[in-house]
């Protein structure tokens, strides 16, 4: 059973948060789809029973400011914390599902752990290993395990984004072959009650579609698995040509306001070059405060060229810089 109960940990959590007070949700138990596989033993660091995270424990009194940097050792992200004076309390980090990830990794990060956990292998979108029937049927539930063994194993709380941007046709449970959005909150249940059941309890559920800007015209509520298996909603939003956030994020929240009610993380946010960047950023903040229920983003810092297309970070210019340190103190950014 996971339990969600709310505490109050400053006015704009608060405001996120509200109307979730007291909400029990039952995650029913995954079916057997045994494949022959055994799930790794958790390392030796696991506690006979991990706590269940509540969204409190990863929050702060104000938005939290997290990164998704090249680099995330602790010297790199205390550089970051130097140049904005603002230090990070997320670290995003990703990977696939083949890859897996573990305890060691997740404590080594400076900060909350954000997983992205990726259904994937070697960049295939087509990929036939990979549709989220291959998830429904239980053909990867050993891979899972082993990362719900690694999860519980950190022992503290965390958040995981699983299969983000599933509104658009660029990963393989994304609309594309014989996917379907009901498929996909099949796949994400299913997934959320192997982590349940073997314990990884600490995991808060991030479900972060993109906007709707570049992606398929299927409203995004199709894609919604259910309040019961969610702890944040995410969104995936680049500042592209648009002269501020509002026009970045505005369609998009409207639809999210209408599919629920869980308090919303930027899961990655950027701004690509033009006349444009310096306003967007200076904007960022005010725009912040005027939208409480947004409790965290996580600046996408990688440099063009390394897992990154165009220059998303705050720093490609002095006059970047100024603006975004700007925004961090007018939208009360938890630092």
């Amino acid at each position: 059973m996971r339990r969600t109960v709310m505490v109050a940990v400053g006015a704009v959590v608060a405001i996120a948060l509200a109307g979730l007070a007291g909400r029990e949700a039952e995650r029913p138990a995954p079916q057997s789809h045994d494949t022959g596989g055994t799930a790794a033993p958790a390392s030796p660091a696991a506690s006979p029973a991990t706590a269940v995270a509540r969204p409190e424990d990863v929050l702060r009194a104000g938005p939290v400011f997290g990164v998704n940097a090249l680099n995330t050792d602790p010297a790199s992200v205390e550089r970051i914390a130097t140049a904005t004076g603002c230090r990070p309390g997320w670290v995003e980090v990703f990977s696939a599902v083949t890859g897996g990830v573990s305890a060691a990794q997740l404590a080594a990060l400076p900060g909350v752990p954000l997983l992205a956990l990726e259904p994937w292998q070697d960049g295939k979108v087509n990929d036939p290993r990979w549709t989220l029937a291959r998830t429904i049927d239980g053909s990867h539930d050993a891979e899972y395990r082993r990362i719900a063994a690694e999860v519980r194993a950190y022992g503290r709380p965390l958040l995981l984004r699983f299969a983000h941007e599933m509104n658009g046709a660029w990963y393989p449970w994304g609309p594309v072959g014989k996917n379907t959005p009901a498929q996909y909150r099949e796949a994400w249940r299913h997934v959320v009650a192997l982590f349940d059941a073997a314990g990884a309890t600490n995991a808060l559920w991030v479900w972060s579609p993109n906007i709707v800007r570049g992606a398929v015209r299927t409203p995004i509520k199709e894609f919604y698995p259910g309040d019961d298996v969610v702890d944040f909603a995410g969104l995936t939003g680049y500042g592209e040509f648009e002269a501020n956030p509002d026009a970045t994020y505005k369609s998009t929240l409207d639809q999210l306001d209408k599919v629920t009610k869980k308090p919303l993380i930027l899961t990655e946010v950027g701004v690509r070059p033009s006349k444009a960047k310096t306003g967007w950023l200076k904007g960022f903040g005010p725009w912040l405060q005027a939208h409480p229920r947004i409790v965290g983003f996580v600046w996408s810092m990688r440099p063009p060229g390394q897992g990154s297309r165009y220059d998303w970070r705050y720093d490609d210019s002095p006059a970047n810089l100024a603006a975004f340190k700007d925004s961090l103190r007018q939208g009360g950014v938890a630092c």
